[in-house]
């Protein structure tokens, strides 16, 4: 009985032992592989290092979080940081959302315009609303509000403030808008880069001509 006992349970401990050793190459893999979110950052610092930013300019370069990954260059501070930012991104062209941008990019521009008004509409409320901000007073917070209503119309009607989406002789596909009220002016660029198979959007804001040309300049020289 013993020894049948003892053969029985050979089977049992075999299988336990199976299961032990997948668990601790299970393990093992799990180790070797990186960790998502180092891969990510490392993907960050890499988009990041393609920029030469001279220090006098005071911008930063970081993540631009969310699902799609890329980085975005704003002021490192400033009352009117939140305003101001170039952003980044590598398209994804299985998105039914970035798929244009190989098919028919002036096309891809167009939609893209509609899209960035409402951050900036957001940060600017924001300001406005801060009791220490500069455009606190009544005439300017009167001349902000013209431009927060021109701007929740701009986007549902971008383009009447756009130019005519271009190929440049370099390859990329820019458009650009234009846009003023109650004294303030909200400066829109975007680009479309061809890099082989790959694209990538270059999407610029401010309200600001400077801030503007240096990230134009930023832009242009970058090569991915």
């Amino acid at each position: 009985m013993v020894r049948g006992g003892s053969r029985a349970r050979r089977p049992a401990r075999r299988a336990v032992a199976g299961v032990v050793l997948a668990c601790g190459l299970a393990v093992v893999a799990a180790g070797l592989a990186p960790p998502v979110a180092a891969q990510n950052a490392g993907r960050v610092e890499a988009l990041c290092a393609a920029f030469s930013i001279p220090p006098e300019l005071g911008l930063l370069c970081e993540s631009a979080g969310g699902d799609q990954p890329g980085v975005v260059i704003r002021p490192a501070e400033g009352g009117f940081a939140a305003l101001s930012r170039l952003a980044v991104r590598r398209l994804d062209r299985h998105l039914a959302a970035d798929a244009l941008a190989w098919s028919d990019p002036p096309a891809w521009l167009e939609r893209q315009m509609t899209l960035d008004t409402a951050g900036f509409a957001a940060a600017l409320r924001r300001l406005v609303d801060d009791p220490d901000s500069p455009l606190a007073g009544d005439g300017l917070r009167a001349a902000v509000d013209t431009l927060l209503g021109a701007v929740d119309r701009l986007g549902r009607l971008a383009l009447q403030a756009c130019e005519s989406p271009q190929l440049r002789r370099d390859g990329r596909h820019v458009m650009s808008c234009r846009f003023t009220a109650g004294g303030f002016g909200l400066l829109l660029d975007l680009q479309l880069l061809r890099a082989g198979e790959e694209r990538w959007a270059l999407a610029m804001r401010t309200m600001n001509e400077q801030r503007l040309r240096h990230f134009q300049a930023l832009a242009s020289a970058f090569s991915p």
